[in-house]
């Protein structure tokens, strides 16, 4: 299981962070990442990188280029 996950951050001081970090729809600066996690709730999955504020799921997944390394990882097996 993946999951797009979204942390709660202290407000930046440089004005210009702030606006990069600041989710409307949660209304507070945030932090995205990916993780997974095996059935037994366990992270399984090395978490990505950490994202700014607004961004979707779908573009984590594909900014992480988490499919490529999945692809790759069942390839050689």
């Amino acid at each position: 299981i993946i999951d797009a996950t979204e942390l709660n951050i202290q407000v930046p001081s440089a004005l210009q962070k702030r606006s990069e970090t600041y989710s409307t729809s949660k209304s507070h600066t945030t932090l995205n990442c990916l993780l997974g996690v095996d059935a037994k709730g366990e992270i399984n999955l090395s978490i990505s990188q950490l994202f700014e504020g607004p961004i979707s799921d779908k573009q984590i997944v594909e900014r992480s280029e988490f499919l490529e390394i999945l692809g790759q990882k069942l390839i050689a097996g």
